[in-house]
């Protein structure tokens, strides 16, 4: 865990104006290529709703940590969804 945190505070030491440093914290990848066709695990995440984290990632050019996994009880998506407007879409495969 020591390793992931240093990862992402050397990304974020890299944040100066004009540029921006955004970590986006992916849950349990599932859909097509992924191996995985069902969610799994506490925090499932479709690859389409990972796509566009990372397009809006972009777009809006904000630094910070990002959760980036459907609604759970587990993680907080709230700061994803205020400042970079995300919103996962259901995929869940019955």
């Amino acid at each position: 865990m020591r390793g992931v945190v240093a990862l992402e505070q050397t990304v974020l030491g890299y944040a100066s104006a004009p540029r921006t440093a955004t970590v986006l914290r992916y849950g349990s990848l599932y859909g097509p290529r992924t191996g995985r066709m069902a969610p799994a695990g506490a925090s499932p995440l479709h690859v389409d709703d990972a796509a566009s984290a990372a397009l809006l990632a972009v777009q809006r050019q904000v630094t910070g940590i990002f959760n980036i996994a459907e609604d759970n009880a587990e993680v907080s998506t709230e700061k994803a969804k205020r400042i970079l407007g995300w919103q996962p879409r259901s995929h869940h495969i019955p």
